[in-house]
This record gives structure tokens, sequence and C-alpha cells, in this order.
């Protein structure tokens, strides 16, 4: 069980990584051994404003970086704890959003 899961996470933090950084705009580290990335998208300053965009026109939720301190505020976090088909359509939508 727990290799399945690290399996499906690991396909599914590559789909990710490789459909948000194709936008140009996403700039984040691949996480090693995590379940979410963490990343910043240029030209958007506010995390909440732009979570609560991707909400609306993507249909996909994000938690902001404010939610984890200040640090995290030109940040967005997206977990990919789910099936790779499900991170891969969650992603193209955020990307032709951005």
């Amino acid at each position: 069980f727990v290799a399945q899961q690290v399996a499906r996470a690991r396909a599914s933090r590559d789909i990710a990584c490789d459909i948000l950084g194709k936008t140009g705009r996403c700039r984040f580290t691949p996480p090693q051994g995590a379940f979410y990335l963490f990343f910043a998208v240029d030209g958007e300053p506010d995390s909440e404003k732009l979570a609560r965009r991707l909400v609306d026109e993507a249909q996909v939720g994000l938690a902001p970086g404010t939610a984890f301190g200040e640090g995290g505020k030109h940040f967005l976090r997206l977990c990919f704890a789910r099936e790779p088909k499900q991170i891969r359509d969650a992603c193209e939508r955020i990307a032709r959003v951005l």
C-alpha cells in the first residue's frame, strides 16, 4: 500500500511540475518528500486573490500561501495527493487561466 501511494504521489508531482513549469510563469522547487507543491506565479503578488480567481475560472481549489505564514504571501499550495489524471486535468485548467 505504501509503495503504491508513494508511486502515485511521485507521478502526480511530476505531472504538476511539468504542466505548471511549461507556463513559464510558475516558480518552484520540485518537492522531494511532500504531497504538495508550493509555487509562486510571476506577475501575481496576491496569493489570496489568485486562489479565488483559480476557483472561479479553473474550478481548482488551491491554498493561498498566506495560510502558512507571512513568508508564503506570494505562493500557492497545490496538494497532489490525488490520482494522476485528476492532477493533470486540474493543472491543465490552471495553466489555461495563467
